[in-house]
């Protein structure tokens, strides 16, 4: 059933139209399903394929490919995108809650060893007790990855902020009052690319508690992961997706 099929002849249509074909086949063999579960459980991109037509064949390769057979359904299985968050504070915390519900995978990085043994952040953050800037050297951040310093404390907040700078994260964010972030400028005046540098962190949403505080923060990391202004939508002429607009400029 098609969305307004039953709408009298002079009933307004919805806006929201689509035809939806469902493929029902069989669950793929063992091989390839703990292959799947292993990419997921490692983080590791996997592109999975299953034939249109029987025996509806199952496989999977570890680099995502764009061509298809026409009779051939494919789907790439990116990994997470990672945020890192330096300092193991409590708004840290509810960030890395809140984080895992988007489906980041969320590093929490301090060197401060009461901090990270607290034991406040929640099961599905890696905590990590080193200074951010080692970490990220071993771990190299992508285009598509974020980090967000929370410490309060210059002498590890600005090691982070330098280190994300040099390197490839997408988005390089600094918690702070405007006062805290002018003296934090004053700082790093000579680091490349501090025009990067987004502080202080978070969308004017009025917000003090720490989970609006969070909220606030991971607002603006999801719109510039997608190109966005983080304006009301009411605002804007985009389409509400930004899938929709990479499709339609691509």
């Amino acid at each position: 059933m098609s969305p307004g099929e039953q709408l009298l002849p002079w009933e307004e249509r919805p806006a929201c139209t689509a035809t939806l074909e469902v493929l029902i086949a069989a669950a793929p063999p063992a091989p390839v399903h703990e292959a799947i579960t292993e990419a997921l459980a490692d983080d590791r991109p996997v592109t999975v394929r299953v034939g249109l037509r029987p025996p509806y064949r199952w496989s999977v390769t570890p680099i995502a490919e764009d061509v298809v057979a026409d009779d051939e359904y494919l789907d790439q299985l990116p990994s997470r995108r990672q945020l890192l968050l330096v300092g193991a504070t409590d708004l840290a915390a509810v960030m890395a809650e809140m984080a895992h519900l988007l489906d980041w995978a969320v590093v929490v990085v301090d060197p401060r060893p009461d901090h990270v043994a607290a034991g406040a952040m929640p099961p599905t953050a890696r905590v990590e007790r080193a200074w951010p800037d080692i970490w990220l050297a071993e771990h190299p951040l992508g285009p598509q990855d974020a980090v967000v310093t929370l410490s309060h404390d210059p002498r590890i907040d600005d090691r982070a902020i330098r280190a994300a700078l040099a390197g490839d994260a997408g988005h390089v964010a600094a918690l702070g009052s405007r006062a805290t972030h002018a003296q934090r400028m004053r700082r790093l005046a000579s680091q490349p690319g501090l025009d990067r540098l987004v502080g202080p962190a978070g969308l004017d949403l009025g917000g003090a508690s720490l989970a609006e505080t969070a909220l606030s923060i991971l607002a603006e990391t999801v719109a510039a992961k997608n190109g966005r202004s983080g304006r009301r939508l009411r605002d804007g002429t985009l389409p509400i997706r930004a899938a929709e607009t990479a499709t339609a400029h691509g």
